[in-house]
């Protein structure tokens, strides 16, 4: 069995095998008068089609988006015909494959993340709004076993918010999202997503097989390791709102270090239907692997299973135990799987990185100081799936300076942190 591995090698092949591109026409209407004048909107709409497209050059995909149609109408003229301003200016018009609206009244900073979000999840990827989940003061109920790390658990306004994965990350997009927009079929009129399209592609991200592999600090079959499942029950009062209810299921893995299930919506809901929408959800659970006196624990919900990728049509989610101890350790454990990094400096000027690496991959470490001048270069290190904590001496680092680790097609950045 494969360990976790995010490719898009299939993607890659076809760009560098001179396929022609998939066009993907954007068409932008913004009403005037605005502060801003019309080369500035058209300024505007362009960088934020480059930003797309850029988006889906660094993620291997071989499509390329760009603005077909700019127009500009008159104040509250929007929207010409069915929907609403923002996501349905003019339906009548059928030529292009994404669209977007611009009131007089928007703000052009926010206006491009807003359009990049509702295109990439009109184009099929999961958007993690969907997933946001909150408790009123969440607390789990008195129990032996729920005794857990309160760094796990912010609090934000009185609610516990999840997940931390974003749509819209720096670097490349989600191999499920890569897929998504691969499989896309243009030329028939604006992409639009609904409900029915956002059911069957989590249904199907979530049916597969999953074995889940637990490997010590150093990646050893964890033979006997426990693995604690709290799994969320949809809170009925509160649309995507889950609840926790006693103690964890209590899982043990194999001389092979494997647990296996059914499916990746049996991992989060058990022997409960998969429930997400107006009712609740059950698509967020909490975990803790243990061996050897050795700990560690993260959350898991549909969007992040949905980064493991497919191998024989069955998914591998690899947990490692920790092998170290800083609070940049620490932080980059809780991210896993998703790729992360911290850092932080001592006054002797031993520098501590803290990383979460999702899949194999070679990474280049920069150190950058607060003027963005390279004060250190490593030479490419090469990482497996896993947690790791490195230390570096006779590298001068401050708080305040930055760490970068640069890969082929992404990128990981941090600012250095006092211990």
């Amino acid at each position: 069995m494969l360990r976790l591995v995010v490719t898009i090698c299939a993607l890659a092949r076809a760009v560098h095998a001179g396929v022609d591109p998939t066009p993907l026409r954007v068409g932008i209407w913004a009403e005037s008068p605005r502060k801003e004048d019309s080369a500035a909107l058209r300024a505007w709409a362009q960088r934020t089609v480059d930003d797309l497209d850029r988006r889906m050059q660094s993620s291997g995909l071989n499509v390329r988006a760009y603005l077909a149609s700019f127009r500009m109408v008159p104040r509250g003229a929007l929207p010409l015909s069915g929907g609403d301003a923002h996501h349905h200016p003019d339906l009548r018009d059928t030529s292009l494959d994404l669209v977007w609206g611009v009131p007089f009244q928007d703000d052009l900073a926010s206006a491009r993340p807003a359009a990049l979000r509702t295109w990439l999840s009109n184009l099929g990827c999961l958007d993690e709004r969907g997933f946001l989940v909150g408790w009123d003061m969440f607390q789990l109920p008195h129990h032996p076993a729920n005794h857990l790390d309160a760094a796990d658990f912010p609090i934000e306004g009185g609610v516990v918010r999840r997940p931390s994965w974003s749509l819209l990350p720096d670097s490349s997009l989600a191999p499920a999202c890569r897929l998504a927009i691969a499989g896309m079929q243009t030329g028939r009129g604006p992409i639009y997503s609904d409900s029915k399209r956002f059911a069957e592609q989590v249904a199907r991200a979530l049916s597969r097989p999953l074995f889940l592999e637990a490997l010590d600090a150093s990646a050893r079959p964890a033979n006997g390791a426990l693995f604690e499942l709290w799994r969320g029950r949809p809170n009925p009062i509160r649309a995507y709102g889950t609840t926790f209810k006693g103690g964890p299921d209590s899982l043990f893995a194999d001389s092979t270090g494997r647990i296996r299930f059914r499916d990746a919506k049996s991992v989060l809901c058990g022997d409960l239907p998969w429930t997400h929408g107006k009712n609740g959800s059950c698509g967020t659970a909490f975990w803790r692997l243990r061996h050897a006196h050795r700990t560690t624990s993260g959350w898991l919900d549909a969007g992040s299973i949905q980064e493991v990728a497919e191998h024989q049509d069955t998914l591998v989610l690899q947990l490692q135990l920790p092998g170290g101890s800083t609070r940049s350790w620490k932080d980059a454990t809780s991210r896993w799987p998703l790729p992360w990094v911290a850092a932080e400096s001592d006054s002797a000027g031993t520098l501590t990185i803290g990383l979460s690496v999702p899949s194999h991959i070679d990474y280049v470490l920069r150190i950058l100081d607060e003027t963005g001048r390279e004060r250190a270069r490593t030479r490419p290190m090469s990482f497996g799936p896993g947690v790791y904590e490195k230390r570096l001496e006779g590298i001068l680092t401050r708080p305040g300076w930055d760490v970068r680790l640069d890969a082929a097609s992404s990128r990981l950045q941090t600012r250095i942190t006092a211990p």
